[in-house]
C-alpha cells in the first residue's frame, strides 16, 4: 500500500511585522519577570521569594507588541531564542504534523490545529502540534493567557501575538 509523505518547511522571522491588524510581534526576544520565579508547581527555587506570578504593568503602561509584560531581561545577548526559526508540517498518511519550534501551551496547540481544519489536503483526517521542533521560541501561549503574565506568558517572548505569527505559518505551509 502506498503511505502519502509530504514535507513542507520554511523559516519564519520573528521581526516586528503586523500578523493581524494592529497585532505585531516583537523583533527582540525579552523575557518578562514572572519568568525569572518560575511556574506555579515549584519549579524554581526563586518562585516563592519572588513571587513574580502574574506581576504586570498596569493597563494604562501596556506597550502594543509586549502588552503588560514587564521586561527584564533581553533573550537576543544569551542566544537562547531563534529570531528565524524553521517551521515545519509533515502529512504521512492522513495525518499532518504541525512541527512548532517552541512549547505550546495546551490551548494554543488546539488553535493551531483548528487553524488549520478547512485548508487540510485532500485526504487529511487529522491534524496534531509537535512542539519544541527544529528550533526554541520559549512558549506559545494565547493572547489571553500572555495577558495573565503567569511563568508561561512571562517566556513567550516576541510578545502578546507571539503565537499568531505561528499559526499563520503553519496555515500558510499547510495549505499550499
Amino acid at each position: 500500500p502506498h503511505l502519502p509523505v509530504d514535507l513542507r518547511w520554511t523559516k519564519a522571522c520573528y521581526c516586528g511585522q503586523e500578523v493581524e491588524p494592529g497585532k505585531s510581534v516583537s523583533s527582540e526576544p525579552v523575557f518578562g519577570l514572572p519568568f525569572l520565579g518560575g511556574s506555579e508547581d515549584g519549579a524554581s527555587i526563586f518562585h516563592e521569594p519572588l513571587a513574580t506570578e502574574g506581576r504586570r504593568r498596569p493597563a494604562a503602561l501596556a506597550d502594543p507588541v509586549h502588552g503588560r509584560k514587564i521586561p527584564v531581561v533581553p533573550s537576543r545577548p544569551l542566544g537562547v531564542h531563534d529570531t528565524v526559526p524553521e517551521v515545519q508540517v509533515l502529512q504521512i498518511g492522513d495525518r499532518v504534523m504541525l512541527n512548532a519550534p517552541g512549547e505550546p501551551s495546551v490551548e494554543m496547540a488546539r488553535r493551531l490545529v483548528r487553524a488549520v481544519d478547512d485548508v487540510l489536503p485532500r485526504g487529511v483526517h487529522e491534524a496534531f502540534v509537535v512542539g519544541l521542533a527544529n528550533g526554541y521560541l520559549g512558549y506559545l501561549t494565547t493572547p489571553e493567557e500572555y495577558e495573565q503574565q503567569h511563568y508561561e506568558g512571562g517566556h513567550t517572548v516576541y510578545g502578546t501575538w507571539t503565537s499568531l505569527l505561528m499559526r499563520n505559518v503553519l496555515r500558510d505551509l499547510v495549505g499550499t
